[in-house]
C-alpha cells in the first residue's frame, strides 16, 4: 500500500497553489431560467442513486481503506 501513498505525494507535489480565491467558482449552481437546468438536476438525482447504490454494494471490509482519504 506504500506506493499508492507514494503516487498521491507525487501527484500534489506537481500541482501549485496560485492563491486563487474559492469565490472564484461561485456561482455554483445553475440559475433557475437555464435551459439546462432540468437536465442537470436529472442527471445529480441519478448520481445520487448510483453512489447510494454503490456504497451498498461495497464489502464491509473494504470500507475503512476507502475511508482513509490519504
Amino acid at each position: 500500500m506504500n506506493f499508492l501513498k507514494q503516487d498521491i505525494i507525487q501527484d500534489k507535489s506537481q500541482h501549485t497553489n496560485r492563491g486563487e480565491l474559492v469565490s472564484l467558482m461561485e456561482p455554483l449552481s445553475i440559475s433557475a431560467d437555464s435551459r439546462f437546468r432540468d437536465s442537470l438536476n436529472d442527471l445529480a438525482v441519478e448520481l445520487a442513486a448510483k453512489s447510494a447504490g454503490f456504497c451498498q454494494s461495497v464489502p464491509e471490509k473494504l470500507i475503512p481503506a476507502l475511508g482513509e482519504g490519504h
